[in-house]
């Protein structure tokens, strides 16, 4: 007798996060904010996997930014 097979349908949904990080030290143009997190995509809590952000120096209102993204 034939064991019928069972199916599993996975959905994936991905998601545009955007979030802000405060950062009270003042950085050089040679430091980097890093993001990682206990899932895959963040790297499973492994250093040499974390996500490096994208850096933006802007002025703001007169202030000088950086922004990470």
């Amino acid at each position: 007798k034939k064991q019928k097979k069972s199916k599993i349908m996975i959905r994936r949904v991905i998601y545009d996060v955007e979030f802000c990080v405060l950062v009270k030290e003042k950085l050089t143009p040679f430091d980097s904010v890093l993001v990682i997190g206990s899932c895959e995509q963040l790297g499973e809590w492994l250093p040499n996997r974390c996500i490096p952000l994208n850096r933006s120096d802007k002025i703001d209102q007169g202030e000088n930014m950086v922004n990470y993204y």
